[in-house]
């Protein structure tokens, strides 16, 4: 049985259309008090399974990268030092905020984490922020980037968007910084028609920002059928009984190089800039989005068991992650294979496909590479290697053993016929 690479996890598309027949004719005094029970509810379960308290929820997680980074860049300090690689639109909300987003090449061509001396390099009298980003794998350098920080009056924004449940040191994700987001959004953990949620650590910022989103409209019903529709598809394209067509026509595109196909797997196939921010991003959070990240914040730990328990067989078979600890608690949204170029990664897409396994050509951009963002270009050759050479094998919860030790006999066989075609990470 053919399995796709992505899945929705518990995305609640009978409880969406509950929630609008109730909307047009609610009540709005019942409504608020409603709406003010699961924000306690809300931020009371977060704590429980992070540590981490007063988490604002929003409407879509970027928004909280703007925010943030509103209130914090000044006129003398406006430069945000981050990894290229990432989503556009994470660089867009930089600039809309009034920053300059400085890029930072990764540690290795087969490593994501940003390292403290590269950023200690990159580091300016105008330097305001660094904003790191979690992968499949946490940033094992945190500590140090944040005495870093402490030590040069710069704040620390973590990325955490998949990592959401992991954990560094024994302590989650965002705990250890001056701010973090979390995003849910279709393909995430806690999967709904956009999300998310920011913890701000300064309580005068956190007030402040708390009062801002109070102001804004909430986000309308309406307004997320365009993400409605684009999860109910999704849906119906992952169902056991039509994905084997769907693959079928995804690997027709790959081997003919149709780039409408191609795009169609991509989660941002057209970049474009931003200067100014969106007027539909003023939005906070309605009620079905409140009680269904308070739904699904209960199943967040079983999943990520799901997803480190067949991290970690392919890793036993395939040993590319030398130094995982089995007691590490990463995100394991993936298991990342790197190969040595472009060229190397084709032949094995085209190999695997032909035997019917549906694995990822695509993780994020290196934004620095891109036209759009051509006025703060850099050279990052690290993260410009990753992007163009790395395959993600699914973690998700419909993958299981046979699957992993099926997979991996033919990873091993095309190995063993190309030596050297891989980068393998340490």
């Amino acid at each position: 049985m053919i399995k796709p690479r992505q899945v929705l996890y518990d995305i609640n598309h009978f409880g969406f259309f509950n929630y609008v027949i109730l909307s047009i004719f609610r009540n709005k005094k019942k409504y608020n008090k409603k709406f003010l029970q699961y924000h306690r509810l809300f931020q009371d379960k977060f704590y429980e399974i992070t540590g981490i308290e007063n988490v604002l929820p929003l409407s879509r997680a970027r928004i909280g990268i703007y925010l943030y980074l509103k209130e914090i860049i000044t006129s003398d300090k406006n430069e945000v030092l981050l990894s290229p690689f990432t989503i556009f639109d994470v660089v867009n909300m930089v600039i809309c905020a009034g920053g300059k987003p400085i890029f930072i090449d990764i540690n290795k061509k087969n490593d994501l984490n940003l390292n403290p001396i590269n950023i200690e390099k990159n580091i300016s009298d105008k330097t305001c922020c660094i904003l790191l980003t979690h992968y499949h794998l946490n940033n094992q350098y945190i500590k140090d980037i944040k005495n870093i920080c402490k030590n040069k009056n710069i704040k620390l924004l973590e990325d955490c968007a998949i990592s959401l449940g992991s954990k560094v040191s024994s302590k989650h994700v965002g705990y250890f910084s001056d701010a973090s987001i979390y995003s849910f959004s279709i393909f995430k953990f806690i999967s709904v028609y956009q999300g998310g949620s920011l913890y701000i650590k300064d309580k005068k910022i956190r007030d402040l920002i708390y009062q801002k989103l109070n102001l804004y409209s909430t986000f309308k019903w309406t307004e997320m059928l365009v993400y409605v529709l684009k999860a109910v598809k999704f849906s119906l394209i992952t169902n056991k009984y039509i994905f084997p067509i769907v693959f079928g026509i995804i690997r027709f595109g790959y081997f003919r190089d149709i780039q409408v196909i191609r795009n169609s797997v991509k989660n941002d196939p057209r970049p474009f800039l931003r200067y100014d921010f969106p007027k539909n991003f003023y939005r906070k959070v309605n009620l079905f989005q409140l009680q269904e990240f308070t739904r699904q914040l209960s199943s967040l730990q079983k999943y990520q068991i799901i997803r480190k328990y067949n991290f970690l067989e392919y890793n036993k078979i395939l040993g590319l992650y030398r130094n995982l600890s089995k007691n590490s608690c990463n995100s394991f949204l993936n298991y990342p294979i790197v190969f040595s170029s472009y060229y190397n990664k084709k032949l094995f897409l085209k190999y695997i496909m032909k035997r019917n396994f549906d694995i990822g050509e695509y993780y994020y951009r290196s934004c620095n590479k891109e036209n759009i963002f051509s006025a703060f270009k850099k050279t990052c050759p690290n993260s410009e290697h990753y992007s163009k050479c790395v395959v993600l094998l699914p973690t998700h919860k419909k993958i299981n053993k046979n699957y992993i030790i099926k997979l991996c006999k033919y990873i091993k066989d095309f190995i063993n016929e190309n030596p050297n075609c891989l980068t393998e990470i340490s």
